[in-house]
């Protein structure tokens, strides 16, 4: 019998944005348009049709968590915004001190290949 144990713990922010991480990889083509998170100032509406989908996520985040097992602290500044004339989402992920994680991820619809594309590059390599 495996048992599963929770490594850190996160709060409710930052649960859905990982959330989106996993929903990079199902077939998103068929979820329902979701509205934009700030209407007054919608970023949303320079997105190219593909990638609608994504402009609930638009926006920044402060996260804040701990690790289970060590009650060591993490936080994070995530941001998401489109970019190259609507064609591409940059996703900007970094830690705040004393941790140093610092993530750079693209988000676009390959239309050649008919599906979503995802690059991400960290400071780890």
């Amino acid at each position: 019998m495996v048992k599963q144990t929770d490594d850190f713990r996160i709060s409710p922010a930052c649960k859905g944005l990982l959330a989106l991480l996993a929903f990079l990889f199902a077939p998103l083509f068929t979820a329902p348009r979701i509205r934009a998170q700030s209407p007054a100032s919608d970023p949303s509406s320079a997105l190219k049709a593909e990638l609608q989908h994504f402009s609930f996520f638009l926006g920044e985040w402060n996260c804040e968590g701990e690790f289970v097992a060590s009650k060591k602290v993490i936080a994070s500044h995530i941001a998401i915004a489109p970019d190259l004339e609507g064609s591409w989402l940059v996703f900007r992920w970094d830690d705040k001190a004393p941790n140093r994680f610092y993530a750079l991820e693209l988000w676009g619809f390959d239309k050649a290949a008919n599906h979503f594309a995802n690059f991400i590059h960290d400071n780890f390599g």
